[in-house]
């Protein structure tokens, strides 16, 4: 009897330890809360947070209830559409790890709700039909089956997936398919080596309703990467997590709800949309993808509550039209709006800097400018480089690798810690006595395009006229005159070279092959001598149909009207930093088959819902090189049959936004003719004396 009592002891001895080495080795057994701040995690079983700088909110870590509210034992029917979870709770979902998960949804006559999941039963609550209830932060892994069970029986969730969960949003470079770019990407779905169930992918429907509404995602499904699945996926979102998959060894979850064309306040919430229109006038057309808050009320206000690590921006191509000088301001809103809606502040974006095109490369820099301004002050937000990448002959470049890969290596440096190479920045620079410019930069580079990329302000003017030499980390620029601003990154000689390969727009590059981001200075004013504020800048704006505008080889502007423009139709100049200072332009052209020539000033006023354009400047012209001088100092439109003006006030007490040219072809009863070009060598604004 004594032996059988010692080998009955010895076996339950040895079936505890077991279960203790299960309990602490199996990754789905988890606590929920993380550790007390600089302590190591537990070191027998429990939560180990991930390393990032991007925690989520402790705030709804109570409401994980373990305690029982009913015995789930007795309820084993199906329940059937009596319990029907938010749409985004489906089979194959991910959730994010490291947070706790809020589960919700409706649950038809029943009083109780509770979910399984591994094992644990965690218990909600039901109030008039709506049940809620809360899984603990947990630790990477899947897939697992979640139970929902009430009285009327269970409902489960298969292929459920617990990881790192991001959103892909913006416009048509977001949206860009995998299989649009044909051959360049098809690699990634051409065989069944690209199935991976631990990728997971969401994307949400069309639907741009006048408020808020969950129907796009009603219809939607999670879908495990294959051929299919990766085939019809955001290029850029699906490239970017591959990789944060591969590198953080975790299921990822990627929702994708870009709009192609789609300008930011058109994700914006009516809200938000009215801080907008108190700092500036938005950009708007007939065009639904331009409506402001569509796209938040149809599919981002669908996505509120969850738990996203970060959200992948690639945006901004729609806001170049005049209001690419408060994208920075529009950003933070948006930012702001999306935190709020995620519950968290420490909410991540990764946004994508818009590659060069053909079609507005000065506004798409400025609005790179607002994208870096931005990521400076915010150190959640981290850029993705994209100055040098792009086709400059189309909008939407096939090659998606570059810019998805460096999105995910900053996502990964900065957010998760990992060992990857910071991008070289500017860390000093000096203006010195011999008018050159000294640039220390943060690691070795290389000058791989001559001068490319760089202008320097000499002489009122911005010009491209400078040299550039290179030592180590020191970079001399040296121009004919005094250097008084230098940019870098934003304009460039098209020449049909660099055309051909836009990497060398710009030419500063580091080891590792990426770009200097791109950056504006400014010499100091010096206390005894009075200085002139900042003079205009000039960079190519919007063209209506039949127009078009080029930089030939010179720097100098082109413009180009078909035959078949319409009447009073132009092309646009944009401005920034007018101030009234600067009252008057001169102007030297050549023009070919322009008859008549007239000037417009787009103005926008005190009113931030007012823009008016006002002609200026109108003269019959013959081929030939002409100077002209325009002063608006004091002046009054010379015409009001086209457009309109408001009475009493001189241009001078607004803020000129754009210089509008309209060039036509012969008598009013002829024009429209034949083509016609102007070309701008020099446009030059003069300070009052």
């Amino acid at each position: 009897m004594k032996k059988a009592v010692i080998i009955l002891s010895v076996l339950l001895a040895i079936t505890f330890t077991a279960l203790v080495v299960s309990l602490v080795t199996r990754p789905d057994i988890q606590s929920g809360e993380n550790p007390p701040a600089g302590e190591n995690p537990p070191a027998e079983g429990g939560f180990v947070p991930v390393d990032s700088i991007l925690s989520f909110p402790d705030t709804n870590a109570a409401k994980v209830v373990t305690e029982p509210t009913f015995d789930v034992s007795q309820f084993t029917a199906n329940a059937g559409t009596k319990i029907s979870p938010y749409p985004m709770f489906k089979s194959g979902m991910c959730l994010q790890r490291d947070a706790v998960n809020r589960i919700w949804g409706d649950a038809t006559g029943t009083e109780y709700i509770a979910a399984e999941l591994n094992g644990t039963v965690y218990y909600g609550t039901v109030q008039s039909g709506k049940f809620e209830l809360y899984l603990p932060k947990m630790q990477a892994g899947g897939p697992y089956a979640l139970t929902l069970i009430t009285e009327a029986g269970r409902r489960e969730l298969s292929d459920v997936y617990i990881g790192e969960v991001f959103l892909c949003a913006g416009q048509s470079n977001m949206e860009w398919q995998v299989q649009h770019s044909g051959a360049l990407l098809s690699d990634l779905y051409n065989s069944d080596a690209c199935i991976d169930n631990e990728i997971r992918l969401f994307q949400m429907g069309w639907n741009t309703p006048d408020a808020p509404s969950t129907q796009a995602i009603y219809n939607q499904s999670w879908n495990g990467a294959n051929q299919k699945s990766i085939k019809n996926f955001s290029a850029v979102g699906y490239l970017f997590g591959k990789q944060m998959h591969e590198e953080l060894g975790c299921p990822v979850g990627l929702i994708a709800n870009p709009v192609g064309g789609s300008s930011i306040e058109f994700w914006m919430s009516e809200q938000n949309y009215e801080r907008v229109q108190q700092l500036y006038t938005p950009y708007t057309t007939d065009d639904t993808f331009f409506t402001p808050c569509l796209g938040y009320n149809g599919m981002l206000y669908p996505l509120t509550g969850l738990n996203i690590r970060s959200v992948l921006w690639y945006q901004g191509e729609s806001n170049a039209f005049g209001t690419q000088f408060y994208y920075d301001a529009a950003l933070k809103i948006f930012m702001e709006q999306c935190r709020e809606m995620f519950g968290n502040d420490k909410l991540g974006f990764t946004v994508c800097q818009l590659a060069r095109y053909e079609g507005l490369p000065g506004p798409y820099s400025i609005v790179n400018e607002k994208i870096n301004a931005v990521a400076e002050e915010d150190p959640y937000t981290v850029v993705a480089r994209n100055l040098d990448q792009g086709d400059w002959f189309d909008i939407h470049p096939k090659q998606k690798r570059e810019v998805a890969k460096r999105a995910a290596d900053e996502a990964l440096r900065v957010f998760f810690k990992k060992d990857k190479p910071a991008p070289v920045t500017l860390t000093d620079y000096s203006f010195n006595a011999d008018g050159s410019v000294t640039l220390t930069l943060s690691e070795e580079v290389t000058l791989k395009n001559g001068s490319n990329g760089f202008e320097v302000y000499v002489g009122g003017k911005y010009v491209y006229d400078c040299s550039v030499s290179v030592s180590g980390k020191t970079l001399t620029v040296t121009a004919d005159g005094e250097i008084t601003r230098l940019r870098y990154g934003y304009f460039c000689v098209m020449t049909e070279e660099v055309k051909r390969d836009v990497s060398k727009t710009v030419t500063v590059y580091d080891k590792n092959g990426l770009p200097l981001n791109l950056f504006l200075i400014e010499k100091p004013a010096e206390p005894d001598k009075p200085q002139l504020p900042e003079s205009p800048t000039v960079s190519e704006g919007w063209r209506d149909p039949g127009y078009a505008i080029t930089v030939d080889d010179s720097g100098a502007y082109v413009f180009t009207k078909s035959a078949s423009a319409g009447l009073w139709t132009g092309a646009m100049l944009d401005i920034a930093n007018y101030t009234s200072v600067y009252s008057s332009f001169s102007m030297r052209f050549t023009s070919t088959n322009v008859t008549s020539f007239t000037i417009e000033l787009i103005m926008a006023g005190g009113d931030p819902t007012w823009a008016e354009n006002i002609s200026v400047f109108s003269t019959i012209l013959t081929d030939g090189t002409h100077e002209i001088l325009v002063d608006f100092s004091n002046v009054q439109p010379i015409s009001t049959e086209t457009w309109g003006y408001v009475n009493g006030h001189f241009i001078k007490d607004y803020q000129i936004v754009a210089i509008k040219l309209v060039l036509d072809t012969g008598s009013q009863e002829e024009l429209n003719n034949k083509d016609a070009t102007l070309v701008l060598h020099d446009l030059t604004f003069l300070p009052v004396l």
